[in-house]
């Protein structure tokens, strides 16, 4: 009986491990995700806040320039281009 009782005694001690390493991977994981969720916001509200930067730049004058992109060449450009 008492290689019984040590056999189960180590069945029990492995099982108990194998759960704490698994809790501790879950917690890897699930710290790991909210920190990619995190990144995705901020990668999210970057966007946005650069687009409105853009919008700010274009109605402020920028646009009358080179970051205009329907306007592919200048009058100045052209006359620059063709006496070179």
């Amino acid at each position: 009986g008492s290689e019984d009782e040590k056999t189960g005694s180590a069945e029990s001690k492995s099982r108990q491990q194998f759960h704490a390493d698994r809790d501790a991977e879950y917690l890897l994981l699930r710290k790991r995700l909210e920190e990619l969720e995190k990144m995705e916001e901020e990668e999210e509200n970057a966007k946005s806040e650069n687009i409105k930067s853009s919008k700010r730049l274009q109605s402020s004058g920028w646009s009358k320039g080179f970051l205009n992109s329907k306007k592919k060449t200048t009058k100045k450009a052209c006359s620059i281009a063709g006496h070179q």
